[in-house]
């Protein structure tokens, strides 16, 4: 994979409500930057994202996935995360290694459960935040109901920058409310026009309520629209990419995963509107002292490990935000939790299942380490001459607890074996023995 600097990446966390899409959304752009040769389906079990057996089997998301692409020379990490109240800590670990999010809404069901959690896990971040209405090629797709729904709950400051050019069946497109243009699908092809004048005033009116968004959020925004004055596109830009980086502007696009609509405007938007992680600061601890201390994109190397999975054949697989300078392939790094110096041979890029090698990782990137010996969920690396320890994600307690018991004596310690395993790759697993019954038990 090309080598990117920090300015040249974008990390963004797919959430939302069960079923409202999100995987799909994530195999179709994937396929139209080129990373796949064909969009993957959960529902068929083609999915490059949802491939565990039990996540193929359910026809739904379990655990949390990569997902880099390469899109206009930059590169783009989804991770596609599970919409079930039950896998909730994948969610707030995706969250903590990005710089935006995706809220993902169902154009036929609007505001659920999952959408006002995630919405909150984000806000708790104060991360950045884009809508995208999908589905609009369903019966009873409703963008305008959805978006009325969205500003009355999460408030003024959530507008849309597309709207849709048709509904249900005829969902054909997007009309650009910024570069006033419309991108239609004809024939697999995605073509540019000319507002059409049958959507004029619809048009109109979704600009005007842009403008005014915009302008509430930035001063001279707000005197040029008030004195009547043209307000250019660049302008326009400019403001809603300030409201956006504040969290102070939220806005919506809409497309169809189904009809592989609205994708290739959504990269595009990516790219123009959300932020790099090149002016991300981090708050940590020197461990020597516990004194808080800030890194900048271009201080020494540290990062952060959000997420493990243990794969029975090649051991402990760690998945590492990293927060500042630069990582290379065959290099040492120091553990500043477990205290101990850990080898790193080769970095991976993932595009779900998929992974490929890369030499050199920049401040911001999300890579791939595998067969770190004394590294888990939470904790952080760094150079041992500048120790920097992060504060690992907060879990939501466990609330589910269950007695496990070997249904022979010789089994006990494979169960205890594949227990550790488990709690290694799941922070909201706890394993802990009842003083009162003597059961092993487990709580999720």
């Amino acid at each position: 994979m090309t080598e990117f600097n920090s300015t040249q990446l974008r990390n963004l966390a797919l959430v939302g409500h069960g079923k409202s899409g999100k995987t799909s959304i994530a195999e179709n752009c994937l396929f139209k930057c080129g990373a796949t040769n064909r969009v993957g389906k959960t529902d068929d079990g083609t999915s490059i994202l949802d491939y565990e057996p039990e996540e193929v089997k359910r026809k739904m998301t379990i655990d949390s996935s990569l997902a880099s692409c390469e899109w206009q020379g930059y590169k783009i990490n989804f991770i596609d995360t599970p919409g079930y109240p039950d896998f909730t800590g994948e969610v707030k670990s995706a969250l903590t290694a990005c710089e935006s999010a995706i809220v993902v809404v169902s154009a036929t069901s609007g505001i659920e459960v999952e959408t006002d959690r995630a919405w909150k896990y984000a806000e708790e971040l104060s991360l950045p935040r884009a809508i995208f209405i999908n589905k609009m090629d369903r019966e009873h797709a409703d963008f305008y109901k959805v978006v009325e729904e969205l500003r009355a709950h999460f408030g003024k400051g959530v507008v849309p920058i597309q709207i849709p050019i048709g509904s249900e069946a005829s969902f054909q497109g997007v009309a650009d409310l910024i570069t006033m243009n419309t991108k239609v699908l004809i024939k697999n092809k995605d073509l540019i026009y000319e507002i059409p004048e049958y959507m004029k005033d619809e048009v109109d009116n979704a600009r005007h309520m842009l403008m005014e968004t915009c302008a509430e959020f930035n001063d001279e925004l707000l005197e040029k629209y008030l004195e009547g004055e043209e307000i250019t596109e660049t302008e326009v830009a400019a403001a809603l990419i300030e409201g956006i980086v504040n969290a102070r502007i939220f806005p919506v696009l809409c497309g169809s995963a189904t009809k592989g609509i609205g994708f290739r405007q959504l990269m595009n938007s990516i790219i123009e509107y959300m932020p790099t992680p090149y002016f991300r600061a981090s708050m940590g601890i020197n461990p020597k002292n516990n004194e808080l201390i800030e890194r900048r994109t271009e201080d020494g190397f540290s990062g952060y490990v959000f997420k493990t999975v243990v794969d029975q054949f090649i051991g402990r697989v760690s998945y590492l935000k990293i927060l500042s300078g630069t990582l290379t392939e065959n290099s040492s790094v120091y553990n500043s939790v477990s205290e101990k110096t850990e080898r790193i041979s080769t970095l991976y890029s993932a595009c779900g299942k998929n992974q490929h090698a890369q030499k050199i990782a920049h401040a911001g990137d999300i890579v791939i380490i595998t067969k770190l010996q004394s590294t888990k969920t939470g904790d952080t690396l760094c150079n041992e001459e500048e120790p920097i320890k992060y504060e690992p994600v907060t879990h939501p307690d466990s609330m589910f607890t269950m007695a496990i018991k070997a249904d022979k004596k010789a089994d006990e310690d494979k169960i205890g074996n594949a227990l550790t395993r488990l709690v290694d790759e799941d922070p909201t697993l706890t394993i802990y023995k009842n003083t009162e019954t003597g059961d092993l038990t487990i709580s999720g």
